[in-house]
């Protein structure tokens, strides 16, 4: 069935115009018969003169008659009308009894466009007051979040932990639009939240950071996160992996033999892009036998001072890290298998790709519902749905007779081998203290991007 809506396309021009002159308090302005009497022949209506006008001058059409023309076989003009054909003396006089109208419209139009400028000209303000890049005026709370390449939505960057053998989540929380600063806070969180005094942290390398595994190395968190390549592109000189690093004498051995050493100074590398997150410290190595060695044009294209070596302050444990990794591939390999599950459950089979609420606080309610339903599954798939419903009946997560009955007893080859824990009734809240001096057990930081309603957008 055929409708005069239905023809005209969402992004049309004609939308536009009938959005603004609706918009429009046409009396306010002088212009006539915008209330009709009760008796008598109802003149046409000046928001309708109005958008005939504004959308024949759009397309090059300003000639009554054509216009007249156009009101009675033109589909956009149809819709914007309403179906009414006005004649071209109307059409006409319109425009001549009203130049000191369309002249106030005109001004009335450039202030709004001038107060939302202002308004854009304040959240400028406001952003560099509180040092900030972004800011959602819909949403605060929410940041505009890369998901492929070139495509970024606003919403939330929720990072949760999970368990390796079940795939079952641990933590969530939701930070900074990228995975740079939330290896951290994750790990700790998770290893408070399950009161272990060592565990370990799988993550991909867009969670490397230099600060970020320092802080796991001080709460005793073994980190193997995939390292990143260098940022300096490969131009055929010697790359920094062909000169060895001396930790006791602290100095660099070139390809050549020669030492590279430090005067002990630190330097500061800044990023003002992130308002300063991604700064850090340095030191530079060189030697004076760049000037005099053969192979200087292999090395360097500095012609003054030769070849010169940054270490990053945190250079030991990003070391100590890639080590780890890439002594045990099998066992970092793990990472994306334990990662797939949750993330193809959650957004692939359960389609939650965006939120119904805003603000942080009402987000992670939300997916906190969400986690807890895929966490009830998950131990569904584990125990079967008679034992887990006695369990729970039993207040099941800290005390069972029977392994058999325990949810977190088919962890214990994984979280607790060969050993016992205890559990003590408090208030009616159930503690759980482990026993062991080293509890290992491995989560991987996954990433979920998710948007906000679309129609919160506009």
């Amino acid at each position: 069935m055929f409708s005069l809506e239905s023809a005209i396309a969402a992004d049309s021009f004609v939308r536009v115009v009938d959005a603004f002159v609706n918009a429009i308090d046409l009396k306010s302005f002088g212009f006539a018969h915008v209330e009709c009497k009760e008796e008598g022949c109802p003149p046409y209506p000046p928001t309708a003169l109005m958008k005939l006008y504004l959308y024949g001058y759009r397309y090059g059409i300003n000639t009554t008659r054509k216009l007249e023309r156009e009101a009675q076989t033109n589909f956009e003009a149809m819709w914007l009308l309403s179906g009414l054909h006005p004649k071209y003396k109307t059409i006409a006089d319109f425009r001549k009894n009203h130049p000191k109208a369309f002249r106030e419209v005109f001004r009335r139009f450039v202030c709004l466009l001038k107060e939302k400028q202002a308004k854009y000209t304040r959240i400028q303000k406001e952003l560099e007051t509180i040092g900030q890049e972004q800011i959602s005026v819909t949403d605060p709370d929410s940041r505009a979040v890369v998901l492929l390449r070139n495509i970024v939505n606003v919403g939330y960057n929720i990072q949760t932990s999970s368990d390796s053998k079940h795939k079952l989540l641990v933590e969530y929380d939701t930070g900074d639009v990228n995975d740079t600063h939330a290896l951290a806070p994750m790990a700790m969180q998770t290893k408070e939240l399950l009161g272990v005094e060592s565990m370990n942290v799988l993550a991909d390398k867009g969670y490397h950071t230099g600060a970020q595994l320092q802080q796991c190395v001080e709460n005793n968190i073994t980190t193997f996160v995939s390292p990143k390549e260098p940022s300096t592109k490969d131009i055929g000189l010697y790359p920094i992996s062909m000169f060895s690093y001396n930790k006791k004498q602290d100095n660099y051995t070139c390809p050549q033999g020669s030492i590279l050493r430090t005067n002990g100074k630190w330097y500061l590398h800044s990023d003002t892009r992130r308002d300063g997150k991604g700064s850090y410290r340095f030191q530079r190595y060189t030697t004076a036998d760049c000037r005099s060695c053969e192979n200087r044009h292999k090395c360097t294209k500095c012609k003054r001072n030769g070849r010169a070596i940054d270490r990053h302050e945190y250079a030991g444990v990003m070391e100590a890290n890639a080590k780890r990794v890439n002594e045990n591939p099998d066992y970092y390999r793990r990472r994306q298998q334990i990662a797939e599950h949750p993330f193809g459950t959650l957004k692939r089979q359960r389609g939650y790709t965006h939120t119904n609420l805003r603000g942080k606080e009402k987000i992670l309610g939300e997916i906190g519902l969400l986690f807890i339903g895929y966490n009830l599954t998950r131990c569904i798939n584990i125990l079967g749905v008679p034992q887990l419903i006695k369990a729970l009946r039993e207040c099941c997560l800290p005390i069972f007779k029977s392994k058999k009955r325990l949810i977190l007893s088919l962890f214990n080859e994984f979280f607790f081998p060969a050993k016992k824990f205890e559990a003590w009734y408090i208030e009616k809240y159930y503690s759980l203290k482990s026993n062991l001096n080293r509890l290992i057990a491995y989560f991987y930081l996954l990433k979920f991007s998710f948007c906000t309603d679309s129609r919160w957008l506009q």
